[in-house]
């Protein structure tokens, strides 16, 4: 095998619910723009509308806020060169003022937060939190020092910066805005109309909740204690309540311009800071299975979907969008969208183009997800994250071609950080293996796991299933066992490899030990174990017709030479037609892939060591009935595996059986989104009905 495995595929190896708040259908793009001579908001960065007749004192710009719409401007400028992939020019503009100003600081925080998680390195670490730390600072220094005695009283007992706080406050001074966080587990004592006390008195920023949810990011991966999960939690709750403070502060200025008075006119860079991070809270909260949605919100979150993804839409003008994918597309500004406009755009395409292909989404949108991503690519041609997510969407639809090509092309043309590279190699694994050109995947992670950091027992155990199956097809018996040697090694180093992050092992890593030592009691065999991992992470909805054919000829070929009557076979057994009903579901093959689950239902209980077997069978069959509109039955398989905690699980045999299994997380992950997917169509069901019936 060639020591440079990149060049043989084509790379240069030198390469690379929020009940409680007003919903946000009125849009702050109005407040953002509005004044009364012109009702737009100015295009110069550094002089931004401030003139209104219904202005503050506080709207006039001082020397400091001139400065700080100076600096946004310039940082601004060093975000697009990031964001078009000339990483070291802008790293060049922004190091150096990194200790200076509370936004150079925030860039500089920002990428190397940014370094720090793709290297995993203790350096980029270490440099990461001295970066977050100084931000931190620089959000404290730019506070309103003035507040008196009386008023910080006021507002620790009031639980929030008062009205007349906030309208005092310079512009610059509202990018730093200090006020106490929300209450501590929503636990508050009313003294009376809007008088509140709060457990804690948290003194917080805009910048620097951005910079402690951050920071809260690395000192997790840098401190694996459970304690510094803690710490960093409560870190991220306080960060948390600046953004719905300032909300709130946000919806009384859209209030008192409706009713025509006076109102301060926000700057577009404040409010797209403040609708990217509520928009992120909610919407990624509200992934979560409802046993932690519960906990999550009975310590004072909210996780309304809609809501976060109306605000991170409102920032690009996207909110009219899906109804008229037709129209013309937001115009190309900075002024008008926010610095932090292109990142809130980052979130949707996540949520529409990757989470979507990861599990149910019933609002994915791939259309409004594609012209989102053209947008972008638009004004960052060279834009290696654009690109990725290029690569993705085409992969979302099928194209597993197109999809390799585009993911080849944004490593060529990004080279200054190998760790952006190195997402798009784990990219084109996950492709090969689906193709089935085992050496190509195995390349693809050969790199990884010699150059990446994230996880080098998954990578591994990659590598050693890609050329195992490889392995599986080769005629000549001494280049066979040469591979099989190989990929004894590899499964052997991965128990040493595991880590674990805020005191806990990675599910993923827990898994591929056990999938390893499996291989080493079963004398050196797994069954499709490629095939296998992709239908635990990635699922095989994304495979055109063609391909999930070959692999239901593989399975079948497989289920050949097992041995049901053969008790040790039954793990093998049961995972053969597992993959078989996964396959043939996709397929439109109802009545085999009804046959092979009730094949793992009647097996089940002699499972040895594959346990979540049954569970994800449940979870293929709930698949199958939504898939008829069948919503109990659906709902019925759902319930069995989010409380099987609560009945012992017990399903198989021996001491594993009485146990969690691999991949439970995620699985339970994917039957809250099922069940959210049920309810919407449940609903757009019983409308049809309805109108039916009028009719």
């Amino acid at each position: 095998m060639s020591s440079t495995p990149s060049k043989r595929i084509g790379i240069s190896r030198s390469g690379f619910s929020m009940s409680s708040l007003p919903s946000p259908l009125a849009s702050f793009r109005s407040i953002q723009r509005s004044n009364s001579a012109t009702d737009s908001l100015s295009t110069d960065l550094s002089t931004p509308v401030s003139g209104s007749s219904y202005s503050t004192a506080s709207d006039e710009l001082n020397e400091e806020d001139e400065a700080m719409f100076k600096d946004i401007k310039e940082v601004q400028h060093a975000l697009n060169l990031f964001l078009d992939s000339h990483i070291a020019e802008a790293e060049q503009m922004t190091m150096p003022r990194a200790n200076s100003t509370l936004y150079w600081g925030l860039a500089s925080s920002c990428m190397t937060c940014l370094k720090a998680m793709m290297t995993f390195a203790p350096d980029d670490i270490e440099l990461s939190l001295s970066y977050l730390k100084q931000g931190v600072q620089l959000a404290s220094a730019a506070r309103k020092k003035d507040i008196g005695f009386l008023e910080s009283m006021t507002s620790w007992v009031k639980g929030g910066s008062s009205i007349s706080v906030l309208s005092a406050m310079t512009t610059s001074q509202l990018h730093a805005v200090r006020m106490p966080a929300e209450p501590l587990f929503g636990v508050r004592f009313s003294l009376g109309n809007d008088c509140n006390i709060t457990r804690h008195k948290h003194v917080e920023e805009l910048v620097w909740a951005e910079s402690h949810l951050l920071k809260a990011l690395v000192a997790v991966v840098h401190d694996e204690s459970f304690l510094s999960l803690i710490r960093e939690g409560i870190q991220v709750r306080s960060s948390y309540g600046v953004y719905r403070s300032l909300y709130k502060y946000m919806e009384y200025l859209k209030a008192e311009k409706a009713a025509g008075r006076p109102a301060r006119v926000l700057d577009s860079h404040f409010v797209s800071g403040v609708h990217f991070g509520l928009g992120c809270f909610n919407l990624m909260l509200s992934i979560l299975p409802t046993s932690l949605l519960k906990l999550v919100e009975f310590i004072g979150f909210s996780s309304d979907r809609q809501f976060g993804l109306s605000l991170l839409e409102s920032q690009g003008g996207w909110e009219s969008f899906h109804k008229d994918p037709e129209q013309p597309l937001p115009e190309q500004t900075d002024a008008r969208s926010g610095l932090r406009r292109q990142f809130c755009d980052m979130v949707i395409i996540t949520y529409h183009t990757v989470i979507s292909t990861f599990m149910p989404v019933p609002d994915a949108d791939p259309i409004f997800s594609e012209r989102l991503i053209q947008y972008n690519l638009t004004k960052y041609p060279s834009g290696v994250f654009f690109l990725y997510f290029s690569g993705r969407s085409l992969a979302a639809r099928g194209l597993l071609d197109e999809a390799i090509l585009q993911f080849k092309k944004t490593i060529e043309i990004q080279r200054e950080w190998r760790q952006l590279q190195h997402i798009c190699y784990w990219e084109l694994g996950l492709l090969f293996l689906m193709k089935g050109e085992w050496e190509s995947a195995h390349e693809c992670f050969e790199i990884l796991s010699q150059e990446s950091n994230w996880s080098k027992a998954t990578y591994t155990y990659f590598s050693a299933t890609a050329l195992y199956d490889q392995a599986q097809e080769m005629t000549n018996q001494e280049e066979k066992e040469k591979a099989m040697k190989k990929v004894e090694a590899l499964m052997k180093s991965i128990p040493k490899l595991t880590k674990k992050i805020a005191g806990k092992s990675i599910p993923i890593e827990k898994y591929v030990a056990r999938k390893s030592r499996k291989f080493t009691a079963q004398n050196n065999r797994l069954l499709l174990p490629s095939l296998e991992i992709l239908s635990l992470l990635v699922g095989l909805d994304i495979l055109p017709k063609d391909l999930q054919q070959y692999h239901l000829n593989r399975i079948e070929a497989a289920l050949k030479n097992i041995d049901v009557s053969n008790s040790q076979d039954s793990d093998d057994y049961c995972l053969a037609n597992w993959l078989q009903a996964c396959c043939a579901r996709r397929c439109d093959q109802v009545e085999l892939a009804q046959k092979s689950l009730a094949a793992v239902f009647e097996h089940q209980n002699d499972i040895a060591l594959d346990h979540f077997l049954p569970y994800y069978s449940h979870y293929e069959a709930a698949r199958q009935a939504i898939t008829d509109s069948e919503w109990v039955k659906a709902k019925e398989e759902l319930n069995f595996i989010i409380h099987a905690h609560d009945r012992g699980y017990g399903i198989g045999k021996g001491a594993g059986a009485k146990s969690k299994y691999s991949m439970e997380n995620i699985l339970l992950l994917k039957c809250h989104s099922c069940l959210h997917e049920i309810d919407i169509k449940e609903e757009a069901e019983l409308a049809a009905n309805v109108e039916e019936l009028d009719l």
